[in-house]
């Protein structure tokens, strides 16, 4: 059996990632800065993160 613990640390470890960047636009209880109200800079970086994020959960399917 392959060792997948490499993908399963990474996701974990941008999931992480994710929520910490977030929390810098989260202004409620379970709200956040509005789209519109976000610099192109912001924009850009939720993006990106969000970008990698998918990708190493894409290949979790491998792993199931």
């Amino acid at each position: 059996m392959k060792d997948h613990s490499g993908v399963t640390e990474k996701l974990d470890t941008e999931f992480s990632e994710f929520e910490v960047l977030m929390s810098k636009y989260k202004t409620g209880d379970h709200s956040y800065t509005p789209y519109d109200k976000l610099s192109k800079d912001q924009i850009r970086e939720i993006s990106t993160k969000l970008t990698a994020l998918s990708e190493t959960m894409s290949k979790i399917a491998d792993v199931l």
